[in-house]
């Protein structure tokens, strides 16, 4: 008994710590969903078939790196009875022993694996098309529009912006990536020159109205060259001599997407998905 004893104990431990691990994986692999509910989720999953399936694969466990003990560590051995191998038997019981510490896991995890690659495939078609609708808008915006500068009319304490929006207010939406940005006049050797600056925050469209817009700031800029000109922005002064606008982000991957092909190759992608669902 007393021999038997570190190997049953070693078993159980094993058999614990895959449990541990199981169940600690599939509360991370519950998507979007509150703590308690996913245990909720864990208990309900949970049966005596799980737990049986847990303590074979820890006693399995355990024999394989008994196996493995063997041959490096002979003394090490939890075995109720020693192991003496034979050195033209070491290849089968090292691949044996792998065998018995790898194939358990794979057993309960492959459900979570497939699990896992099947949410990365979602998470990146879903990544793409995200992309196109980004670029189709962004190509109907600029065609429509032309992508005109935007006049900041006032900056609210709450960093709410209201801007001109003359023409296009209608192709303004929230999937588009618009920047705030300034535009000076310099002289240079009596040639008056037009420059932009430096994205000195992002901003997000809320709403318009008649014609004007209004953009939630955020992400303003941190550069020391820039403090100044934000200072003057939150405080509303020299909007004429600063003239900030808004304007869309540069984008040279939504440059390059047509519209209507995007558009195009997007309804197709749709439809494969709902006939793949379907069937």
């Amino acid at each position: 008994m007393v021999l038997v004893l570190p190997f049953v104990t070693w078993g159980i431990v094993f058999a614990f710590l895959i449990f541990l691990t199981h169940s600690i994986v599939k509360f991370f692999l519950i998507p979007n969903l509150d703590s308690t509910i996913k245990l909720k989720i864990l208990l309900k999953n949970f049966s005596l078939w799980l737990m049986i399936q847990y303590i074979i694969s820890g006693f399995i466990i355990i024999t394989g790196v008994n196996f493995l003990l063997a041959m490096i560590f002979p003394a090490s051995q939890s075995f109720p009875i020693n192991i003496t191998i034979q050195e033209s038997d070491l290849p089968f019981f090292f691949i044996g022993g792998l065998i018995m510490v790898i194939y358990p896991l794979y057993e309960i995890f492959n459900t979570e694996l497939s699990t896992l690659k099947k949410s990365q495939l979602l998470a990146k078609d879903a990544m793409n098309d995200k992309l196109i609708e980004f670029c189709i808008e962004y190509t109907k915006y600029r065609d429509n529009t032309q992508n005109p500068k935007l006049p900041v009319m006032q900056l609210r304490n709450d960093n709410m912006l209201l801007v001109y929006t003359p023409d296009g207010t209608r192709y303004l939406t929230k999937n588009l990536s618009f920047s705030l940005q300034v535009q000076e006049i310099l002289d240079y050797e009596g040639v008056q020159t037009s420059i932009e600056s430096l994205e000195l925050a992002d901003c997000t469209f809320i709403e318009s109205g008649d014609k004007y817009a209004f953009f939630k700031i955020s992400n303003w800029s941190k550069r020391l060259e820039d403090q100044e000109q934000i200072k003057k922005l939150k405080s509303n002064q020299d909007f004429d001599t600063l003239k900030p606008f808004i304007r869309l982000n540069a984008n040279e991957i939504a440059e390059q997407f047509s519209h209507s092909e995007m558009k195009s190759y997007l309804d197709t992608r749709q439809k494969l998905k709902t006939i793949n669902e379907e069937s």
